[in-house]
């Protein structure tokens, strides 16, 4: 802070200057950039410019079909290929690309479901949100007067899975092996119910 504010106060006469002579707004702002403009640092200059990290993750963010690409999520050494392919850049590993992944918080490898809710009525649906968010506020007032409220949801569709062989547990260098093949029991439904208060 201190190095950008001795900056700037060295630059003042110069700027007022710049002011009383009547230089125009572009003419101040260009004078602004060159006070606040980063010195040359030391070290080997950046492999890749602004422009070609913006345009790997932009194309990270694009499905991988759309590149005729027969994988259904990016990874590195695939998405480094097809930078190369189309000349953004004349080479990148794919380490690099993990790395532009990293800053950008990008993980390509995971998903989450999610649900766009499309009401019938959306009016009494609305009434619904709201009767079950007044429960929520009253809560502790329905407690006092012996309402027990709880708040009940369910997970359908879980498979019951029985693996062949046991798992086998892990040894000095020798990772947990869990067996692949597996027996169907059927689904289940997990019905969860949560004291509101608890």
């Amino acid at each position: 802070m201190r190095l950008w504010r001795d900056r700037w106060a060295a630059a003042q006469a110069q700027l007022e200057a710049a002011l009383l002579e009547g230089a125009t707004r572009r003419q101040l702002l260009a004078l602004i950039e060159a006070v606040l403009a980063d010195a040359p640092r030391p070290g080997a200059p950046d492999t890749f410019t602004p422009e070609q990290r913006v345009a790997i993750i932009a194309l990270s963010c694009e499905p991988p079909k759309l590149s005729g690409r027969p994988v259904s999520h990016w990874m590195p050494r695939e998405l480094a290929a097809e930078v190369v392919k189309r000349g953004l850049v004349p080479s990148i590993s794919a380490r690099t690309i993990q790395r532009l992944w990293d800053e950008a918080h990008l993980k390509p490898h995971l998903s989450r479901y999610w649900l766009n809710s499309r009401p019938e009525d959306p009016t009494a649906f609305d009434a619904q949100v709201r009767l079950v968010c007044e429960l929520y506020r009253q809560a502790v007032a329905l407690q006092h007067a012996g309402v027990h409220l709880v708040s009940t949801d369910e997970k359908t569709g879980i498979q019951a899975l029985e693996r062949l062989a046991p798992t086998l547990l892990m040894q000095p260098a020798q990772v947990e092996r869990c067996e692949f093949e597996y027996i169907r029991h059927g689904a289940q439904c997990l019905i969860a119910n949560f004291e509101n208060l608890s």
